[in-house]
């Protein structure tokens, strides 16, 4: 993991998009891991009190799809973490420790890292739509995953949503969960695998 997170490029400034609201859901419709590591990244998003997907009250390298936020979950190596916090994105009180993300192949959650450059090729996000009445969001993702993930939010009571994933080429959305990719020689992608 050391040796791709040194590929990285400098961690972009937080912009400011507007205030953080009193209240919301945050919630994680899908997770993409790769065979090399433990270390994954959730793809996280928060719902207001009307189950429409939330804006980030900061876009920063932990926002590249606003309204979704993805980072790396470090497990492997404590050196790879630059931060061991994520802050409130999308409500007051939504901030992330490690604590907060399950163990996994018996090691725990050691802290966090912008999800940026190299990096971001893998989840190459060419196009996002959110429909008018905010319940809906379409992600169209280039290579190397080549697919749409659709995420649908119900009005509800507990807000329900629902996650989909349609390859290229395919005829209709299945479940989603899990993005796996598994790499090769010089990280390059040979399999892209949904769950």
């Amino acid at each position: 993991m050391s040796v791709i997170l040194a590929l990285l490029a400098c961690k972009g400034d937080p912009v400011a998009t507007g205030d953080l609201t009193g209240a919301g859901q945050r919630v994680q419709p899908a997770e993409v891991t790769f065979n090399l590591w433990t270390d994954y990244v959730p793809l996280l998003a928060a719902l207001d009190g009307e189950c429409r997907w939330m804006q980030p009250a900061t876009v920063d390298d932990t926002t590249p799809w606003p309204p979704l936020q993805a980072f790396w979950v470090i497990h492997d190596n404590e050196a790879d973490v630059t931060d061991p916090t994520i802050p409130d994105t999308y409500f007051e009180g939504d901030g992330l420790l490690p604590a907060d993300f399950p163990a996994r192949e018996g090691l725990d959650a050691l802290g966090f890292k912008a999800f940026t450059g190299f990096q971001r090729s893998l989840l190459d996000v060419q196009d996002l739509r959110i429909d008018e009445d905010g319940r809906r969001i379409e992600a169209d993702f280039g290579p190397p995953v080549n697919a749409t993930v659709r995420l649908v939010a119900f009005d509800e009571p507990g807000c329900p949503f629902e996650s989909h994933v349609c390859p290229e080429g395919c005829a209709d959305f299945q479940p989603l969960t899990r993005i796996h990719l598994d790499l090769g020689t010089f990280y390059a992608v040979q399999d892209v695998r949904f769950y």
